[in-house]
């Protein structure tokens, strides 16, 4: 049958097919030809022309001329829009040349359906009727597609096309939902015409003042989950916009529900007879004779079409629970949006957690939200003059959009400096939200207070305590601080889900383990009520004594082969170890804090997180006076931060009283003082003999056993500083004992050392020991002993000629350990790489890194070849130039001096590459 109507229209001279039909019209031909008719014609000629020439060029041609419309016809969308695009784009050029009163510039219209083409090229049908009535909703010199046109063009345009809502065209049956396309950028808006009429939208979704930024990803989303589900729920913490987001949703797809789109804002509902009475007065339903209110609505609504928004379901989660399943079970073609801090829990429901605005990138949605909301009540604010302070805001704010609009508001008043310094009084500051949208929005603390109000006496009281900690915790951290009371320690874990369905609660799941956490504003006013409480002192109590426990077990596992697991811990817990040490501190709490301290101490070192590896000073003293079981760690400890720092005799004070506290039944013994005193030794003295001393001392103490640290630091001193051939007669022997122990510093320190004392005899020997040494070290996370290890690893292919492995070992170990101020290895790193850098011939490079180490330490003491580096730099560089650039790194900062050290290691790789870098061994 279709072959025979193919040929009927054939035979008739139509072809059927389907087609992208282009119209166009002259803006204001009448008043043109009345002004100017000779000139109109002459300028009406160079537009066809135009057009024709742009239609043909993207595989379209003219079907019809006709006064001042131009009917053209393409196989594609694409090309239909790229046409109209560069005549556009070529006749706006154009008239931009003309008199103002006698620009002729077009307007175009562009629609997808079937049309009939005659054998002369001439087209009719419903297409070219829609086209040319789309074309009169296009601005002067724009276009206007249909949504058909829109979908054909694809994802890569979707950008460029702005929607201006349904229009009931003449003789066609559906409303039409146009676009304008805008190539350029920037938003535009119908033209006045008489040919459409916009159709009003049924539904009583509200209209958004100002623009949804940040959640175009969320919006094509929540879009994808009406396709598969009709009932969704936007699901987390107030202020995230949910409503919004609902809303510019039900806008993008009301097209689909004929029977509306339907908002019902549930905030003032209390109870079912209520929701279902406000939802039957939105409709005009009333009850009907023997039937109940709920039966006679979903009568009403069983053969409708269309969305419903449930906003806010939080407090009335059942009631509304209870009549969407109703709805959706007996009307088929009724879809839901529901939004609430809790799940509806019902079957068929989809759930979309809506997540904070991003706020990483200069470009964050969440920047774009603060300097769009800044700019609406100060228009000269500059987002490029202020972008790194509303970064910080953003980030304070953990991207809450009500947050981030009420810091907003207050550039009207304030600078963004000002608003960052002020946010620890956040729900003070972030106030005055527009009067026209809920109280609860209006500021920050009653968008919190709201979720408050919805929680029992027990969830609420969990939530305060669990204030106490900072950057999550675990299940069972939350059983132990945050039980009392009335709450019972078998209760916790579920308040704990419930805190987390009510979205007060984050969850994280890293393989095994779950840790649950606040964003920052949650806590806040958790932490704010948990003070005025009567729990603060028992819960902050609690919190220190939990995390001195967990710093005694995990002190253990770091001198074990577990190792990485403290490493692991501390980084998890470095917040909460920060808070506890530092409340127990200032409130007396002498055991919790010296415990934390103690246990911490050089295993935040060694994972370069020195602030916590400080902390032993600051209670020492108080230990001291309440003689502690944990003193003589602490007071090592305190020798370690001292001598990194280059307070050698504080150094040598701590060192010397650790060590005479060793024997002392009263504290534990711990023997890494002799580690302390023997770079004490190297450093301020350049006394290598007698670090040597120091450390066999040590190393023969039975409390090394345990690790066996002191005994491998003593072989690595022997082997790095001058006696090789000494270390190399017991490195086997030392090895093998420190091997025993499983600790993997102490394994990677004694293989580094064993390397070291092989590198005269067997370099390949040596090399295999310094990167078994990194390796085990990387495995447990001992980033210090890395940072030991990789500058003589990269001074080994150096010295071997291999510049290249030499550099790329240095760029390795600057991008990831480059900020650590312990001496010990910034000066193992600056001192190889002033010897690399004279081996490859960088002299100036090598003369400044070499001012950053003058006056510091003896460098002769810590690595040979040393002086002759520099005297190679001295006599190539000339003393003049050789001063200057001492004196200049001398003037450099840890930081300035790092950034140096990588520009002049990518240099060095830059030169090897293009083959202009030697090597001179």
């Amino acid at each position: 049958m279709l072959e025979a109507d193919q040929e009927a229209q054939v035979e008739s001279g139509l072809v059927r097919r389907w087609a992208t039909v282009v119209a166009a019209d002259v803006v204001g031909y009448s008043r043109l030809i009345g002004d100017d008719a000779q000139a109109t014609v002459i300028d009406l000629d160079i537009l066809r022309r135009i057009v024709k020439s742009q239609t043909e060029s993207h595989g379209g041609f003219i079907a019809d001329i006709s006064g001042d419309s131009i009917i053209s016809v393409f196989d594609t969308a694409i090309g239909a829009l790229y046409a109209a695009s560069a005549a556009q784009r070529e006749i706006g050029l154009r008239a931009e040349k003309s008199l103002e009163e006698r620009k002729m510039l077009l307007r175009m219209g562009l629609h997808i359906d079937e049309l009939f083409e005659k054998s002369d090229g001439s087209v009719y049908g419903n297409c070219v009727n829609v086209a040319a009535r789309i074309e009169g909703l296009a601005p002067e010199g724009g276009i206007a597609v249909s949504d058909q046109v829109k979908d054909a063009c694809g994802p890569s345009h979707e950008g460029h096309f702005f929607d201006q809502g349904e229009f009931a065209a003449k003789n066609v049956k559906d409303p039409l939902r146009v676009h304008i396309y805008a190539p350029e950028g920037g938003k535009a808006s119908v033209g006045s015409t008489e040919k459409m009429a916009r159709v009003v939208a049924k539904g009583n979704l509200p209209v958004r003042a100002s623009e949804l930024i940040g959640r175009e990803t969320a919006l094509e989303e929540l879009k994808t989950h009406l396709q598969s589900s009709r009932l969704v729920t936007l699901f987390g913490m107030g202020g995230l916009g949910k409503t919004s987001l609902s809303i510019a949703t039900a806008n993008l797809v009301r097209a689909s529900y004929p029977d509306g789109v339907w908002f019902i804002d549930l905030a003032a509902i209390s109870d079912a007879d209520t929701l279902t009475l406000a939802i039957s007065g939105l409709f005009g339903v009333t009850q009907q004779g023997g039937t109940s209110i709920e039966a006679s609505l979903i009568d009403a609504l069983r053969a409708r079409q269309m969305l419903l928004i449930f906003d806010n379901c939080e407090h009335v989660t059942i009631v509304a629970a209870k009549l969407a399943d109703a709805l959706l079970t007996n009307c088929p073609k009724i879809s839901i949006i529901a939004t609430s801090r809790e799940l509806l829990s019902i079957s068929g429901e989809e759930v979309m957690r809506i997540s904070p605005l991003d706020v990483s990138g200069e470009s964050a949605p969440a920047l774009e939200l603060f300097a769009e909301r800044a700019r609406a009540v100060s228009p000269e604010f500059d987002i490029e003059e202020n972008q790194a302070v509303v970064k910080e805001i953003c980030i304070s704010l953990d991207g809450i959009p009500l947050a981030i609009e009420l810091a907003a508001a207050r550039v009207r008043s304030m600078t963004p400096v000002q608003i960052k310094d002020r946010l620890d009084q956040r729900f003070r500051l972030l106030t005055g939200g527009s009067r026209a949208v809920r109280e609860r929005h209006q500021t920050l603390r009653n968008a919190v207070q709201w979720s408050y109000d919805l929680l029992t006496d027990s969830e609420s009281t969990v939530l305060d305590r669990a204030s106490v900690f900072a950057g999550g915790f675990t299940l069972e951290a939350a059983e132990i601080v945050c039980a009392g009371g009335e709450v019972d320690s078998f209760d916790v874990i579920d308040l704990i889900d419930s805190l987390v369905s009510k979205s007060l609660l984050t969850v994280t799941r890293v393989d095994d383990n779950v840790r649950y956490g606040f964003l920052e504003t949650i806590r806040s006013f958790a932490a704010e009520r948990l003070v005025a409480s009567d729990d603060a002192l028992s819960v902050q109590r609690a919190h220190a004594n939990l995390f001195a426990d967990q710093s005694d077990e995990n002190f253990i596992l770091w001198r074990s082969p577990d190792q990485i697991q403290a490493h692991q811990w501390l980084d998890l817990e470095i917040n909460n170890l920060r808070d506890a040490f530092h409340w127990a501190n200032e409130n007396r709490e002498v055991d919790p804090a010296a415990r934390i301290a103690s246990s911490v101490g050089d295993l935040a070192r060694f994972r370069l997180r020195e602030e916590a590896a400080n902390w032993a000073e600051e209670i020492v003293e108080k230990a001291r006076t309440e003689r502690h079981p944990r003193l003589t760690i602490l007071l090592t400890w305190c020798a370690s931060t001292a001598w990194a720092m280059g307070r050698f005799d504080d150094a040598q004070r701590f060192g010397d009283e650790a060590v005479a506290l060793l024997d002392d039944s009263a504290f534990e013994p711990f023997v890494w003082a002799y580690g302390d005193l023997a770079f004490v030794s190297i450093f301020s003295a350049g006394d290598v003999d007698k670090a040597i001393e120091l450390l066999q001392i040590g190393a023969s103490h039975s409390a090394d056993s345990v690790d066996r640290m002191i005994m491998a630091f003593h072989l690595y001193i022997m082997a790095t500083a001058g006696h090789a051939v000494k270390a190399l007669l017991i490195a086997d022997d030392v090895v093998k004992k420190v091997d025993a122990t499983g600790v993997p510093m102490s394994i990677a320190v004694a293989h580094a050392a064993r390397g070291a004392a092989l590198e005269a005899t067997d370099p390949d020997a040596a090399l295999h020991e310094y990167e078994f040494g990194i390796q085990v070290a990387s495995q447990a996370g001992a980033t210090f002993m890395e940072t030991l290890i990789a500058p003589k690893l990269a001074a080994l292919h150096a010295k071997n000629g291999d510049s290249k492995s030499a550099l790329e070992g240095f760029e390795r170990m600057l991008a990831a350990y480059g900020d650590t101020t312990d001496m010990a290895s910034v000066v193992a790193w600056r001192t190889a790489l002033v010897i690399l850098f004279a081996k490859t011939e960088q002299f100036h490079a090598a003369a400044t890194l070499h001012g950053t180490l003058v006056k510091q330490v003896d460098k002769d003491s810590v690595a040979d070849e040393y002086s002759d580096a520099i005297a190679r730099a001295h006599k190539a560089l000339g003393m003049k130039a050789f001063t200057a650039a001492t004196v200049n790194g001398s003037e450099m900062s840890l930081r300035e001096s790092t950034n140096y050290a990588v520009a002049q290691v990518n240099i060095g790789l830059e030169s090897n590459d293009s083959g202009a870098m030697t090597i001179n061994t």
